[in-house]
């Protein structure tokens, strides 16, 4: 395994981003605050008072009462794509974070308040992208063997269990609400799929 002194650098966009609230029932856009330079995948907390959002690798909170943001301690985690995914009891989040022993990315959780995040997929590259309802599981994209497949470890880590296994690219996978199923795109079939949760 090649040795990186630094993770893979953080991209740079020369863009200006813009978040906002959107209401769905009268179509009112609402301009929370402008940056000068990219975030990226707003997340609501359950309690509806914030907006967790990624830039420039790190992790932020917007409070939507003082309308100010401020980072969020993620100890090591200061590489983070912007896959990030709130826990269902709204104290966890999970990141992508792309690591310095080898710039790819793994899965790590730690406190929505801030704190030290613990490691859930030792192998890399794997992807974050879905937390069931109970908690439990975290399912993901992961490259293994040259081919990208869907995956499933338990949320405290442990053992990943492949949830598919067929040539051509499968991700973004996502619990159903009632965590019966796990939805995810195939370039295999061209369209959304759907595999039984409790396969895994």
């Amino acid at each position: 395994m090649k040795v990186l002194s630094q993770p893979k650098e953080i991209e740079e966009r020369n863009v200006r981003s813009f978040l906002e609230i959107y209401n769905l029932e009268n179509s009112e856009r609402i301009l929370l605050q402008s940056f000068e330079y990219l975030i990226e995948a707003p997340n609501w907390t359950y309690d509806g008072t914030s907006l967790i959002y990624n830039s420039r690798g790190r992790i932020f909170r917007y409070d939507l009462e003082s309308g100010q943001s401020e980072e969020i301690y993620s100890g090591i985690c200061t590489h983070c794509n912007n896959d990030h995914v709130l826990s269902a009891d709204g104290k966890s989040i999970a990141v992508s974070h792309h690591t310095k022993e080898d710039g790819e990315s793994r899965i790590y959780t730690f406190p929505l308040k801030g704190g030290d995040p613990v490691l859930i997929t030792p192998i890399a590259p794997s992807y974050l992208h879905g937390w069931s309802p109970d908690d439990k599981t975290i399912v993901y994209c992961a490259e293994r063997n040259g081919q990208y497949d869907i995956y499933a470890i338990p949320a405290g880590g442990g053992n990943e269990v492949p949830l598919t296994n067929e040539p051509g690219l499968d991700d973004g996978p996502e619990f159903s609400p009632d965590g019966k199923h796990i939805w995810f795109n195939s370039v295999r079939s061209q369209r959304i799929d759907a595999n039984l949760a409790d396969e895994s």
